[in-house]
């Protein structure tokens, strides 16, 4: 007795019952009933009778096992509990708090006032960090809350954007934050890649197209300079000869 009474303190209804998890309300009604017979009050042998009083503790815990289990709604709530470490309440609670910190910290961000946008967005990020969006917001404000980040620290960063547009390929704004991410990692190619993207499926998209046209324009002057360049320190002009034409 003493083994299933210990066995009755821990929170495992299925452990208790001695059937599977996945044990149909049938099976689980005829390993009660099993139980039952042996661990009832009144089924108690005389030289046990000393024990009555941890038989009934017991006895009570497996018909609230059976009952938990043999109840649909009950037993998945009671399985969401086992999983995440918390009631189905306290996880509506949480995704609800996280939703509305990750609002605050979006609005805040579209005016560009980061420092007050990440108080939000890493608390929706440590409430649900299974939402992508919430990740890349996170993550995107904190590069433009922090100019001076370590190398490693941008990489971390970048990475988790990366992850969160893997997770949710198709969302803009997503893609747009990793760009931003790439670029300030030094990715520049790959921050193209994701700002063309952007600027594909959402023409009006001013971030995407403005990045885009600093680029192009950033290139324009780098390949007239270093034709200029090329030329002086070439030991003669800079070659004003027609390209051949076939």
């Amino acid at each position: 007795m003493n083994a299933k009474v210990s066995q009755s303190e821990r929170n495992d209804l299925y452990g208790l019952l001695e059937v599977d998890k996945n044990a149909a309300p049938g099976t689980i009604q005829a390993a009660y009933v099993k139980l039952a017979k042996v661990w009832h009050p009144d089924k108690l042998p005389p030289g046990m009778q000393h024990r009555r009083e941890d038989a009934t503790r017991l006895f009570s815990k497996l018909s609230e096992a059976r009952r938990v289990l043999c109840d649909t709604d009950l037993r998945k709530s009671y399985d969401h509990e086992m999983e995440t470490g918390e009631s189905e309440a306290a996880t509506v609670t949480r995704v609800v708090e996280a939703a509305t910190e990750f609002r605050k910290a979006e609005l805040l961000a579209k005016r560009n006032d980061y420092a007050a946008a990440l108080t939000h967005a890493e608390a929706a990020y440590k409430a649900d960090d299974e939402q992508p969006e919430y990740a890349a917001l996170y993550a995107f404000v904190v590069l433009q809350s922090a100019p001076d980040l370590e190398p490693k620290r941008v990489e971390e960063l970048a990475e988790i954007v990366d992850n969160a547009a893997k997770a949710d390929a198709e969302n803009l704004r997503i893609r747009l934050y990793r760009g931003y991410a790439f670029k300030r990692a030094g990715r520049e190619r790959e921050a193209m890649r994701d700002f063309k993207y952007v600027a594909r499926n959402d023409r009006h998209n001013v971030d995407a197209l403005r990045e885009l046209r600093l680029y192009h324009l950033r290139k324009e002057r780098e390949e007239k300079s270093g034709g200029l360049f090329g030329g002086l320190f070439s030991g003669g002009r800079p070659s004003t000869a027609p390209k051949s034409r076939r």
